[in-house]
């Protein structure tokens, strides 16, 4: 890891150099991994531990702090372990596939790290902060620096900050897929938070843990998502219900269904990247590298990333060719 025995404390990231993604993400408490979590790993730290029921009644009121006062060392022992499970996997595969990775590291305060994450001696802190809720980049509307959120998306740092200013008038919950992230807007009545979740389920989850929207109007919405670029718009209906809003129409999806539906957006636009056959391409690699973050920015359709990235790279990327951009109901 590079970080470890240092005394540091706070999140340290690993990207892609060519796409900027967030491979593996760990929180570090005085020089040690306490969490991980990549897209590459499936497991989840609380399985063995908790039940579907407990994870849905707990997961935004700090589920960690649930477990450790259920399972106490047990829960120590778990998060240790599912830590390092999760490092190695996904260094492993970056190996293996000959990922260059880059990282960066945010301070965090070691008593938020350790409130988070219960390993010290328990004490409350503010029902839904935004670190307790499970999100790793977030921003509170009015009392933090957005252009610091703002720089973790790269190449589409102006279409997130599209979203925030025109949602700006927008009641209610309501999250964004964009090409390799999911941004969701969680109104909290007192304040309104802005995160990325990786995590398809906890950005389905969020929208419907928290204040729905109402009086929402369709054609308007899908204007805006058009001029942000965005695939989906998402928010919650009902107990659970997602309507996902596109740039020409709506349609409601259960939970479940929205969830399969993100997540494969999500992998088949991965594919598409690993495919690209850079070692064909006759220019040079930082040039190419700008090129596909900037096609990604303009086109979160995978069909039409795939048109622009032929024609202007001239060279055929081969990927399944079934649909998986959500079009199935």
């Amino acid at each position: 890891m590079g970080e470890r025995g240092r005394g540091k404390n706070g999140v340290l990231v690993y990207r892609r150099r060519l796409f900027q993604d967030p491979l593996l993400t760990v929180y570090v408490f005085n020089g040690e991994p306490i969490y991980a979590e990549s897209f590459l790993v499936k497991e989840r730290w609380w399985e063995g531990l908790l039940s579907d029921d407990e994870v849905e009644a707990h997961v935004f009121d700090n589920l960690y702090r649930y477990a450790f006062r259920k399972n106490g060392d047990r829960y120590l022992r778990r998060l240790k372990e599912y830590t390092q499970r999760v490092i190695e996997s996904a260094m492993r595969i970056a190996m293996d596939n000959g990922w260059e990775l880059e990282k960066e590291f945010t301070y965090l305060p070691p008593e938020k790290i350790a409130s988070m994450f219960s390993i010290l001696p328990d004490k409350d802190t503010r029902t839904y902060d935004p670190l307790n809720m499970g999100f790793v980049n977030t921003y509170v509307e009015g009392s933090e620096d957005l252009n610091d959120f703002l720089k973790i998306f790269g190449p589409m740092r102006e279409n997130v900050l599209k979203l925030v200013q025109t949602f700006g008038d927008f009641e209610g919950s309501i999250g964004f897929v964009l090409p390799l992230y999911n941004l969701v807007r969680i109104d909290l009545e007192h304040e309104r938070v802005w995160a990325t979740a990786e995590d398809p389920e906890a950005f389905v989850r969020s929208l419907l843990h928290f204040k729905k929207p109402f009086d929402v109007s369709v054609p308007d919405i899908t204007e805006k998502v058009k001029d942000s670029r965005a695939m989906w718009a998402a928010w919650g209906y009902g107990k659970d219900r997602i309507i996902l809003c596109d740039s020409e129409d709506a349609r409601m999806l259960h939970r479940d269904d929205a969830v399969r539906v993100v997540r494969s957006y999500h992998d088949r636009l991965r594919r598409i990247l690993n495919a690209i056959p850079l070692d064909k391409v006759q220019v040079p690699k930082k040039m190419v590298e700008i090129m596909i973050r900037n096609a990604m920015a303009r086109n979160p359709d995978p069909n039409a990333l795939v048109k622009e990235v032929e024609g202007r790279l001239r060279l055929r990327v081969s990927v399944e060719t079934e649909e998986e951009n959500g079009n199935q109901e």
